[in-house]
């Protein structure tokens, strides 16, 4: 641009003039005269002025002084600067561009100016600017179009997109996107094309998965109803194995329990030896049989989640001591040493299930005694405090089951816990069994919160061990004998290490000072030595292990007594069952004391007592080792399984029994006869007992538990309360109840009862009770401290009698026909005296027609309390005689009146009793009258 105006100005006039520094021209602009007159004024002349002045001064021109101008231009010679040009008002006024230059002649400054004029100037300036705004209007204008056509171009084809879009989101998949373009639109378009025909596909392909989805749920719904057919067949065949379990049972109990009724007669009457001995493989045998289905049954039980797990306070030591009795002598037959160490349960009492807790230790020591023939099972209890989730305070049983036995192969050990399993098909054939017992003792291990494993190696015995937790009770103790032993010096000689040990633990944690030894020679030397060091004997008692190799305990027994200074240690011997001799054999020994081995928690109490107590005087040897099961040491009680011979009833036994029916007073009566009882007969024993003479009080309560106007439990509270007199507040009072029911020895807790017989009453039963309460001095605060005394698991009841009148018969068992009557059960209940029988039936026919009409007429009334109670009667006489079928049906109205069922359902129920007691009254007067 400066170019093209310098060579414009180059082409254009332009006016030269020279100005002196005080502002005159030298030389003309228009006229001549104007030289030295005419005075210049403009700023370019005021500029160099000031340019020339400021030099004047510092002595430099300067050449980059700006004023106020509206542009600045720049012209270039090569052989000068640039210089500067400005647009101002010229001398005459116009606007000119000019520049100045200083010229010095004869030594005078003057200012030479150069002017022309503006719009000659930039006349092509101006023409150009008029050419470029025209080009920018018509390229703006271009612009314009060219970006309306394009955005055309580019917004018809997505409109169509668009469009499109719109139309397959309405449901129209037939669409498609013609546009004929290279660019993005027409790939776009081709994208969007192509992703219709792959959505046709997919749908194509959904409508197909679709339909294989419908035909899959219709397969899926028609194989649930197949599984759902499945699953009824399935719990109706679990239905079906069960009440085929319990009829089984049912079928195999009833003639068992005859069997073994007969058997224990036939063993109490004359045999020769080889007919006892074959009369105790039957018995044996019977046992084991009655064992399997008791294992069947409480897996059914298990299987169908019906196995109740109760919750009782008891002493566990004294479960596990009574259990170590009963069990003791199946290890002694194969020369086994059973060792039971409860050094670790220091709770007396504690809550659980004794049964069930009973049931398991029977079947690892029982399969322990089974797979071992030489060596010991060393079963080891302890208790642990635990905290439950809520905070309450629990304790876990810890319990192990070691052998010596044969062991069990490690590939076994897993499956071992299933159902009907055992190692291999002839443990079976050998050892017999159901393969149910370590099934049943896992799932009741995990019902009582808790578990089981096992180690093993074949060929050197197994470790069962399993837990279960239990509950606190507010009335446990520390366990401790009677007397302080503390500081006392004690010696055990036994060959057993494991049983030496445990007696050692157990005897230090009482306070002894335990000292060993391993065999009776070592003993010797360890006395003499003792006594030679001391004026006095140094062991103060000496437990001796009687089965000891080369010298044994009685041997050991003898030479103590020869030697001098060791002739009065107090001895105590433990026996095997087998070898157990009797009371004046150990006296004569010199022992103070004896007991059989396994040794139990009382064992040591009767020892300890004898030896420690300043009372004790010696009884030939009888204190410790009579084994008279009443005595009761430390708040434990003792079983009553087996009662010693010769035994009689004290002189001054009364009885009273209160029975408001008379059939079972008949009963009651005939069953004391047997036992050489009498009894007096009351209505009401509170009545009874006030109009009791003085010089002649009762000595026992047989109590009937449901009677009219005032009930047992009643009457009982009464007397506990002092109604019937201060001497008979502590009476001892044993109900008599057909129910049974769970919680019903709560009850009778609760109403101050000692003790409770079932009906139908087993004579066996009631000897074992009355020779409790009367004969082995179990004082009456006794009974009541601990759990109530309780049938021994081993004794041969009538399992079906007693099932109908408990609550406890398994629901399995419904369905199942029983008998009308069962013959051999009701005598061995009588001990097989059939004049008795005799007289039972008779009183049954005699007075069942008055109860049968009773039970009529409260049906009639529509009185379901007294229609109850009437069943409930019935239900109890029935039962006595064994008529198992008229006493489920009694016992059905029974429940049905209690629980308020409406009549209409209690009449089929009666229909039934109606149906089944004519059959019934015809067998007993069959049997009673035989043509």
């Amino acid at each position: 641009m400066i170019n093209l105006l310098s060579r414009d100005l180059a082409k254009i006039n332009a006016s030269h003039y020279l100005v002196g520094a005080d502002g005159l021209l030298r030389t003309s602009i228009d006229d001549q005269s104007e030289i030295l007159e005419r005075t210049i004024a403009t700023e370019q002349f005021e500029k160099w002025r000031k340019e020339h002045a400021v030099g004047a001064e510092e002595g430099v021109v300067s050449k980059a002084y700006r004023c106020k101008k509206t542009s600045e231009f720049q012209t270039h010679d090569l052989e000068h600067d640039y210089e500067e040009a400005y647009e101002y008002v010229g001398p005459n006024g116009e606007e000119v561009i000019g520049i100045h230059h200083s010229v010095r002649i004869f030594n005078i400054e003057w200012s030479l100016i150069s002017e022309v004029d503006k719009k000659e100037a930039l006349a092509s300036a101006y023409w150009l600017k008029q050419i470029v705004t025209v080009f920018v209007i018509l390229t703006g204008l271009l612009s314009i179009v060219l970006a309306l056509w394009q955005a055309r171009r580019v917004s018809r084809p997505i409109t169509k997109l668009a469009e499109a879009t719109m139309a397959v989101a309405a449901g129209e998949m037939d669409q498609r996107v013609e546009i004929d373009s290279n660019d993005e639109i027409g790939r776009l378009a081709e994208a969007f094309n192509h992703m219709l025909v792959m959505r046709q596909m997919h749908e194509k392909a959904l409508e197909a998965s679709d339909q294989e989805s419908k035909y899959a749920l219709a397969a899926l719904e028609q194989k649930t109803k197949e599984l759902i057919v499945a699953r009824d067949e399935a719990e109706s065949a679990v239905r079906a194995k069960s009440e085929f379990l319990a009829s089984m049972s049912h079928e195999i109990r009833t003639p068992m329990n005859g069997v073994l009724g007969m058997l224990g007669l036939l063993i109490n009457s004359e045999l020769n030896k080889e007919q006892h001995h074959q009369v105790t493989l039957a018995r044996s045998s019977a046992h084991s049989l009655l064992a399997v289905i008791n294992d069947i049954l409480d897996f059914s039980k298990i299987e169908a989640g019906k196995l109740d797990i109760e919750v009782l306070e008891f002493n566990l030591r004294s479960m596990i001591g009574e259990f170590s009795e009963a069990i003791g002598h199946r290890p002694c037959e194969d020369d086994v040493e059973l060792i039971i160490d409860v050094v670790d349960v220091e709770h007396s009492l504690v809550k659980g299930d004794p049964g069930r807790i009973r049931q398991i230790l029977s079947n690892l020591v029982g399969n322990a005694i089974k797979f071992t023939h030489e060596g010991e099972i060393y079963v080891k209890v302890s208790l642990t405090p635990e905290l439950s989730a809520d905070g309450r305070d629990l304790l876990r049983l810890n319990c192990s089951v070691s052998d010596t036995g044969i062991g069990i192969p490690k590939d076994k050990i897993a499956e071992l816990f299933d159902s009907f399993t055992q190692v291999d098909a002839s443990t079976t054939r050998r050892y017999g069994g159901s393969g149910l017992g370590l099934a049943i003792v896992k799932q009741l291990c995990e019902m009582m919160g808790g578990g089981i494993s096992v180690k093993s190696e074949a060929g050197k015995g197994s470790c069962f061990r399993f837990n279960l937790l239990l509950e606190t009770s507010e009335q446990s103790q520390t366990v401790s004998p009677d007397v302080d032993i503390k500081g006392a010096d004690i010696l055990i000689v036994d060959d057993n290490t494991s049983h030496r040990e445990f007696l050692t633990r157990q005897l230090t944690v009482w306070g002894a000072n335990v000292a060993q030894a391993d065999s009776a020679s070592d003993a010797m030397d360890m006395l003499t030595k003792a006594a030679q060091d001391s004026e006095t004997i140094r062991y103060k008692a000496i437990f001796i292990d009687m089965d000891m190799p080369r010298i044994d305990g009685v041997e050991l027994a003898k030479r103590l007594r020869e030697e001098e200074g060791l002739s009065e240690t107090n001895l105590v011997m433990m026996t095997s069952l087998q070898n157990r001799g009797d009371s004046q054999f150990f006296s004569d020994l010199g022992c103070r004391a004896y007991f059989p081995k396994p040794t139990t928690t009382l064992d040591l109490f009767d020892s300890l007592n004898i030896i420690f107590s300043e009372e004790s005087v010696c009884k030939g040897g009888q204190e410790a080792g009579d084994h008279d099961r009443g005595l009761k040491h430390g708040g434990i009680h003792q079983n009553q399984d087996s009662l010693p011979g010769g035994y009689q009833w004290p002189d001054n036994t009364r009885i009273l029994l209160v029975e408001d029916n008379h059939v079972n007073q008949m009963v009651a009566l005939a069953l004391l006869d047997i036992l050489k009882l009498s009894a007096d007969l009351a209505d009401s024993g509170l009545v009874a007992l006030q109009n009791s003479p003085d010089n002649l009080p009762y000595s026992l309560i047989l109590m009937d538990c449901q009677m009219p106007g005032m009930d047992g439990y009643e009457a009982t509270r009464e007397i506990r309360g002092g109604a019937a007199g201060i001497r008979y507040k502590d009476i001892t009072i044993m109900a008599m109840t057909a129910n049974a029911m769970k919680g019903d020895k709560e009850r009778c807790l609760e109403a101050g009862m000692n003790d409770y017989l079932s009906k139908p009453i087993d004579t066996e039963v009631l000897e074992r009770k009355l020779y409790f309460h009367l004969v082995a001095g179990v004082d009456q605060k006794a009974a009541q401290v601990g759990e109530i005394v309780k049938v021994s698991e081993s004794c041969d009841l009538s399992e079906e009698a007693s099932a109908i009148v408990e609550e406890a018969v398994p629901d399995e068992t419904k369905g199942v026909e029983l008998q009308i009557w069962d013959e051999s059960d009701v005598l061995r209940r009588v001990m097989g005296k059939s004049k008795i029988l005799k007289v039972m039936i008779a009183s049954f026919l005699s007075d069942m027609p008055q109860y049968v009409d009773t039970l009529q007429s409260d049906i009639d009334k529509g009185d379901l309390e007294a229609a109850g109670n009437s069943a409930h009667a019935l239900k109890g006489v029935a039962a006595n005689l064994s008529a198992l079928a008229l006493a489920e049906a009694a016992k059905k109205i029974e429940i049905a009146c209690k629980d308020g069922q409406p009549i209409e359902n209690i009449l089929p129920m009666h229909q039934e009793f109606m149906d089944v007691y004519p059959k019934t009254r015809e067998m007993l007067m069959a049997w009673k009258e035989p043509e």
